[in-house]
């Protein structure tokens, strides 16, 4: 009876440790709607649109770019200071596939002061975004044509402020494509 508890426990231990750093992703709750509260920041789902929108080279045949608009204001210092620290994007379609942002395509400018998100969410400057400022944050991701009209967008943020350990949660917007 004993046995079942000693070959899970330690497996459980690790699972829990690996979530708490961030090694394994949260499981993301759907948002209704176009807002929600993360980790003591309001979250906008904008929208987003697909194909190219530039003089640059365009992406190779069978993919579209998408990009996706959030607006994000922390509420205060905290908040900010995670999002700076641990703040990461996921294209998902129905299947379960995912995909990472890019920056192959970043050079657009597809917003007025956009925000920077690689690594983390920060202002233009690379700095945190100011307690009680909305900063707007396009996402660009390169995805297989045949999806590109029908995604989510997840979102994760640290809820902690220890690097070693920023226990992130996660949202899944479903935004409405943009003409």
């Amino acid at each position: 009876m004993l046995l079942p508890c000693v070959l899970v426990w330690p497996y459980l231990t690790e699972l829990d440790a690996a979530r708490e750093q961030g090694l394994v992703r949260p499981d993301a709750a759907p948002v209704s709607g176009r807002t929600a509260d993360l980790a003591g920041s309001e979250w906008e789902s904008v929208g987003y649109v697909t194909g190219f929108l530039d003089t640059l080279p365009a992406p190779p045949e069978g993919t579209e770019i998408v990009d996706v608009g959030f607006k994000v204001t922390p509420g205060d210092g905290e908040a900010s200071t995670r999002l700076a620290d641990y703040c990461r994007f996921r294209a998902l379609d129905g299947e379960g596939r995912a995909w990472q942002p890019t920056n192959e395509f970043s050079l657009r400018n597809l917003a007025e002061d956009p925000g920077r998100v690689m690594g983390g969410c920060t202002g233009g400057d690379w700095e945190p975004i100011p307690a009680g400022t909305t900063q707007s944050l396009v996402v660009t991701y390169l995805v297989p044509a045949e999806v590109a009209d029908d995604l989510r967008f997840e979102v994760t943020v640290a809820t902690s402020a220890d690097k070693a350990a920023p226990r992130p949660e996660a949202l899944l917007f479903e935004p409405e494509l943009l003409d």
